[in-house]
């Protein structure tokens, strides 16, 4: 999972704002959802990072969770995953 960054103007929408897993098809209806609302004139910059920032919050803690309660979740390698994941919500 990447947390990409905007530069200058630029809205980040969709994959751009969020990396998802990229043979679900969340991700596609997220893009167009983000694109509907980025267009919107009425949207405010702030809305846009918000949402974006809701949606990494929510995406972070369902693996957390999934991570949490799987089979091989004392395993050290999975371990270290969750760590990396409550860490990149932390910065």
């Amino acid at each position: 999972m990447a947390f990409p960054v905007a530069a200058g103007a630029a809205v980040p929408i969709g994959d751009a704002a969020l990396t998802r897993d990229a043979l679900a098809s969340q991700g596609t209806a997220i893009t167009l959802s983000d694109a509907c609302q980025a267009a919107d004139p009425r949207t405010a910059d702030a809305e846009l990072s918000a949402r974006c920032a809701d949606a990494r919050g929510r995406h972070v803690r369902h693996l957390d969770e999934m991570l949490r309660t799987c089979r091989y979740a004392a395993e050290p390698t999975w371990e270290a995953y969750r760590r990396s994941l409550r860490d990149s919500v932390v910065r």
